[in-house]
């Protein structure tokens, strides 16, 4: 068992590096934080991300990430698709470390992959959108 744990940490440590290696040359957009402008979380998510915009996701407590914004834990349903890509990162380790209580990186990396996704999402609003596009 020891042996087996043994291998479940180098093989996360070993993605972890993999991560941050693929992410690191990623700038922080702080023209566009959020994808949406509705309701009250973007703009949440815009002024708490906006407050730590001077500092690398590396640098954030992974509690951050999985509470923002305004302890919702929602920031990956809206951000915008370049604060997507830089930010995470840091829930990919903090999700590899076991430090995510609200967030799901591979939720938001996974949906819409199956058929449930080509139906349309709210027809009278997006005409045929589905979660796919």
């Amino acid at each position: 068992m020891a042996a087996q744990t043994s291998a479940c940490l180098v093989d996360a440590a070993a993605l972890k590096t993999q991560v941050r290696r693929a992410f690191d040359d990623v700038e922080p957009p702080p023209w566009c934080l959020a994808g949406s402008a509705e309701g009250t979380e973007p703009a949440l998510l815009a002024r708490e991300f906006t407050a730590v915009l001077d500092r690398h996701w590396s640098e954030l407590a992974p509690a951050f990430p999985d509470q923002a914004p305004g302890g919702f834990g929602s920031a990956l349903w809206f951000f915008s698709d370049e604060a997507f890509r830089f930010y995470l990162s840091a829930y990919l380790v903090a999700a590899l470390d076991g430090q995510l209580a609200q967030a799901d990186p591979v939720f938001h990396l996974t949906h819409g992959f199956t058929q449930a996704g080509t139906r349309p999402i709210n027809p009278r609003r997006y005409i045929a959108a589905t979660a796919r596009d």
